[in-house]
C-alpha cells in the first residue's frame, strides 16, 4: 500500500470500543450504518465515521476452526499489492453467526481479544491497554490468529491515516506535544494553554412531563428480573415536585405486569422504589427515609437494589445511609417495557433531568462501587468505569445525547426516544449555591445572599417574575437595578478547593437596560459582563478555600433580571486550548513549520471551536486561526479565519493573501451556533511562480462553504513559518470570556480530515 492515503477513520487516542446494530455490520453498508463517537466519546445516531477512503477489507468465514494470517504475505496475497504497515490499524467486524452466545477470538502479536455477536472492534496502540499498534517494524513479521467456536462470517479491515500529521493536540491528557511537536504559549496571557479544559461539558436529558416524554425498550431477557439480585443507579434532577414522578423501571398496571420502579413520591416527599412479587397491585415499597426530603433544582444520585440472597430491598441517596427493608417474596418476571422517564402504562411522567443510568444483575454493589459511582458528587460516565463497575453490568446509558434515542454504552439495549426528549448542557454534581433559583425571600431580599449597596428603591434588589424588569410584580426571579451608577450587588461565599475548577452558570431572563456582571473572587478576580439574555457561564480555578460569587451592577442605567444561579465543580476532563479573554491582548498557541512540511503544495487543517462561553458586542470580531509567512521582511498571515458576532449569532469568515500582499476575504460569513463545531481550512499553493491558480476553501462540520480561487501565492506559500490557534489578533474591548479550541490537526495532503 505504498503512498496510499487513508482518511483517519477513528481518533488515535480513543480506547477500544464496540459498535452494534440489530442486523450486524458488513463492509457493503458500513458507511450507512456505522455509529461511532463524538469528542465526548458517546455513541451517536446518524453520525458516522468518515470511511470514504476505506479501501482494504477481506470477507472471511470460519466454521469451528482457526486460521492464521501472515501480516505480510497473507494480506499481500488477498489484496494483490504490497502493504506498507507504517500507519495501519487492524479492525474486525463480525457480520453473521449461526448460533447465539458465540464469539470470535482474535490474537494479534500475542494479545487476545474477544468479539461477540454483531460486534465491531478496532485495535489501536498501545498493547498495554488492550490495543494494537501495527506501525512498528515488527508488525509485518507477526501473525493474526482468528478462531471461532461457531459458524461465523467476519470482515478483516485495514484503516489508517493518510499523509503526514504535522502536529496534533492530545485532548485526553492535556499534552500538546503529540507527534513530536509543541504549541508555544503566546506570552501575553498564560491562561492554561497546556492544561486548559475544553468546554466538553456533558449534556443530560430533559424530560417535560406535560409532553409525555420518555425513553423505552420492549421487554427482553437482558432487562427482565425475577427473584434475582439486581440493581439500578441514576442521577436525577427535579424541575418541580408537585406530583408522583417515575424515574425508571419495568412497571405496567395494564394486564398486571408490575415488576419494579423507582420514583419520587409526593405524598411522603421522598424517593421510593416499588417491587411486585406477582405483577398485581400488591407491591412493596421502600422509601429513602434515611435521606429525607429532596429539593427541586438539585442533582441526586440514587441506587436501588433487590437482594434475593439476603432477602432485602434497599434505596440509597448520594452514597449516604442506606434505607433497607425485609423482602423475601421475589419480583415478578413480566412483559412490561423498560422505561426511563415514565411508568410503562404512560403514567407519572418525570419532570426534570436524568443522567448516568445503569442496570446490573447477579452482583451486589460493594461500598467501593457505590462510592465510585457517586464520585464525591461528580458522577461517573461509562467510559470512566473501573473494571469493578462492569461486573454484572447489563446496560449503561449516559443520557448525554443532545437529542434522540438513549444509547447503551455497554450493551445493546438502546432506548427509543418518545415524544422528543430534549437535553440540557450541564453536568451532574453537588450544588454549591444556596437559593440559586430565588425561591426564598425575606422582605425584598433573597435568602442566603448578602445584598450590598441597596438604597430605598434605587438602586435595589427585588423579586420579580419571568420576563419582568424593575417594578415587576411576579415571583421567583431576582432583579438588580440601578439608574445612577451606584453599586448594588448580591454575594454568596462558597467552599472551594484550591487548584480545582468550578463553573458558575446564570440565566439572564430580561435586560431592560444596561448589563450585569458575574464575578468570582478566589485569590484572583475573574469577571464577565453580559448584556444579552440566555444562559451565561464563568469558569474559574479556585485560589482559596472560600470563593465569593458576586453578581453586581455599578455603571449607568442597568435593569437586569436573573435566575438559576448555580456553581459546581467542573466534572468533565477533556483537554484542549482554553483562551481566557479579559483584555485586548492576543492569546494563542503557535507551531513552527519546517521546509519539508511545505513540499506537497497543500496544507489542510482541522480544529474544533466552542464559542458558547464568549460574550461579544455586536459586530465585534477577532482572528482565531492564522498561517503566517515570513516574506520580504514582514510577517503576515497568508490565510486565516475570523470569528464575528452579528448581534444575534456567531459567524466565521476567512481570508487569503497573495504574493503582492493583496488580501481577499470570503464573499459570505457563515453562522455557527453556540455549540461545538469542527472547522477545516484548505490552502492550495499556486502551481508556478507566475500562475494564479492557488486557492483556499472553508468547511464547517464537514459541509463545504466557499472557495477563494485564482490566487497567486506560490512564493508566499514557500515562506510559511508557523500556524497560530487561539485569540490571535484584533481582539475588541467588548469581547470577554472563554474561547475553547481542540483537536487541531494539520496535514500536507488534501484528503478530508473529518470529525
Amino acid at each position: 500500500m505504498p503512498n496510499t492515503d487513508l482518511t483517519t477513520v477513528f481518533r488515535a487516542n480513543l480506547s477500544t470500543q464496540y459498535i452494534n446494530t440489530d442486523d450486524g455490520i458488513n463492509i457493503a453498508n458500513v458507511r450507512d450504518n456505522l455509529k461511532y463517537l463524538d469528542i465526548n466519546q458517546k455513541l451517536l445516531n446518524g453520525v458516522g465515521a468518515n470511511l470514504a477512503n476505506l479501501q482494504h477489507y477481506s470477507r472471511r468465514r470460519l466454521i469451528n476452526t482457526t486460521e492464521t494470517i501472515d501480516l505480510e504475505t497473507g494480506l499481500t496475497n488477498r489484496w494483490d499489492e504490497v502493504l506498507d504497515f507504517s500507519d495501519v490499524k487492524i479492525g474486525v467486524i463480525v457480520n453473521r453467526q449461526e448460533e447465539e452466545n458465540r464469539f470470535l477470538q482474535v490474537s494479534i502479536k500475542g494479545e487476545e481479544y474477544y468479539i461477540g455477536p454483531r460486534g465491531f472492534r478496532v485495535f489501536y496502540e498501545p498493547i498495554a491497554v488492550g490495543l494494537v499498534d501495527d506501525s512498528s517494524s515488527e508488525a509485518s513479521e507477526g501473525n493474526i490468529v482468528v478462531s471461532s467456536n461457531a459458524d461465523i462470517e467476519y470482515d478483516l479491515i485495514l484503516i489508517g491515516s493518510g499523509g503526514t500529521n504535522l502536529f496534533n493536540i492530545d485532548h485526553e491528557t492535556g499534552d500538546l506535544t503529540q507527534y513530536d511537536s509543541t504549541l508555544t504559549d503566546s506570552g501575553d496571557l498564560s491562561a492554561s494553554l497546556t492544561a486548559g479544559l475544553r468546554n466538553a461539558e456533558p449534556y443530560s436529558r430533559q424530560y417535560i412531563r406535560t409532553n409525555d416524554e420518555y425513553h423505552t425498550i420492549p421487554n427482553n431477557t437482558d432487562l427482565s428480573t425475577g427473584d434475582i439480585i439486581f440493581s439500578a443507579g441514576i442521577w436525577v434532577y427535579m424541575d418541580t415536585k408537585v406530583a408522583d414522578m417515575v424515574i425508571a423501571g419495568k412497571y405496567t398496571t395494564t394486564g398486571d405486569q408490575r415488576e419494579w420502579h423507582l420514583r419520587y413520591d409526593v405524598g411522603s416527599d421522598e424517593f421510593q422504589t416499588f417491587f411486585s412479587p406477582d405483577g398485581t397491585s400488591g407491591t412493596t415499597g421502600i422509601r429513602a427515609t434515611a435521606f429525607g426530603s429532596p429539593s427541586a433544582g438539585q442533582w441526586y444520585f440514587i441506587v436501588t437494589e433487590h437482594d434475593s440472597v439476603n432477602n432485602t430491598i434497599t434505596i440509597q441517596i448520594n452514597n449516604g445511609t442506606i434505607s433497607s427493608g425485609a423482602y423475601s417474596v421475589g419480583v415478578f418476571d413480566g412483559t412490561s417495557s423498560f422505561d426511563i422517564g415514565q411508568r410503562g402504562d404512560g403514567a407519572n411522567n418525570w419532570n426534570g433531568r436524568l443522567a448516568q443510568a445503569s442496570f446490573r444483575k447477579g452482583h451486589l454493589l460493594t461500598t467501593a462501587d457505590r462510592t465510585e459511582l457517586y464520585n464525591n458528587g461528580l458522577g461517573k460516565r461509562y467510559r470512566d468505569y473501573s473494571p469493578s463497575l462492569k461486573i454484572g453490568l447489563i446496560s449503561a446509558w449516559d443520557l448525554d445525547e443532545t437529542a434522540g434515542d438513549a444509547i447503551d454504552s455497554h450493551g445493546q439495549n438502546h432506548l427509543t426516544d418518545t415524544n422528543t426528549v430534549t437535553s440540557v448542557k450541564g453536568s451532574v454534581g453537588v450544588e454549591l449555591i444556596s437559593n440559586g433559583r430565588f425561591d426564598n425571600w425575606t422582605a425584598d431580599d433573597p435568602d442566603d445572599w448578602t445584598v450590598a449597596g441597596e438604597v430605598a428603591t434605587d438602586p435595589e434588589v427585588s423579586e420579580v417574575g419571568t420576563g419582568e424588569g424593575h417594578g415587576g410584580v411576579g415571583t421567583g426571579l431576582c432583579n438588580i437595578f440601578t439608574s445612577d451608577a451606584t453599586s448594588v450587588s448580591i454575594t454568596q461565599a462558597i467552599v472551594t478547593e484550591v487548584g480545582k475548577r468550578y463553573q458558575v452558570t446564570m440565566d439572564v431572563d430580561t435586560v431592560t437596560s444596561g448589563e450585569i456582571r458575574l464575578r468570582a473572587t478566589s485569590g484572583d478576580l475573574l469577571q464577565t459582563a453580559y448584556e444579552t439574555v440566555g444562559s451565561k457561564s464563568l469558569i474559574f480555578v479556585a485560589g482559596a478555600t472560600s470563593t465569593d460569587i458576586l453578581i453586581i451592577r455599578n455603571a449607568g442605567n442597568d435593569d437586569v433580571t436573573i435566575d438559576n444561579v448555580s456553581c459546581r465543580e467542573v466534572t468533565w476532563a477533556t483537554y484542549g486550548l482554553e483562551c481566557e479573554i479579559d483584555g485586548t491582548g492576543a492569546i494563542y498557541g503557535q507551531k513552527d513549520f519546517v521546509t519539508s512540511d511545505l513540499t506537497s503544495g497543500v496544507l489542510r487543517q482541522r480544529f474544533y471551536i466552542d464559542p458558547s462561553q464568549l460574550e461579544m458586542a455586536t459586530l465585534d470580531t477577532f482572528t482565531i486561526n492564522q498561517m503566517r509567512v515570513d516574506f520580504e521582511g514582514s510577517v503576515l498571515a497568508i490565510v486565516g479565519i475570523h470569528l464575528d458576532y452579528s448581534g444575534t449569532s456567531f459567524e466565521l469568515k476567512f481570508f487569503v493573501r497573495d504574493d503582492s500582499n493583496s488580501l481577499t476575504n470570503s464573499v459570505a460569513s457563515y453562522e455557527i451556533t453556540s455549540e461545538e463545531h469542527y472547522i477545516e481550512l484548505v490552502l492550495n499553493q499556486a502551481t508556478t511562480a507566475t500562475a494564479s491558480d492557488g486557492s483556499a476553501s472553508l468547511y464547517i462540520d464537514g459541509v463545504f462553504k466557499e472557495t477563494i480561487s485564482s490566487i497567486d501565492n506560490f512564493d508566499r506559500y514557500n515562506a510559511i513559518a508557523n500556524i497560530r490557534l487561539g485569540a490571535t489578533a484584533n481582539i475588541d474591548s467588548g469581547t470577554l470570556g472563554h474561547l475553547f479550541l481542540d483537536e487541531l490537526v494539520v496535514r500536507n495532503i488534501d484528503n478530508e480530515i473529518g470529525a
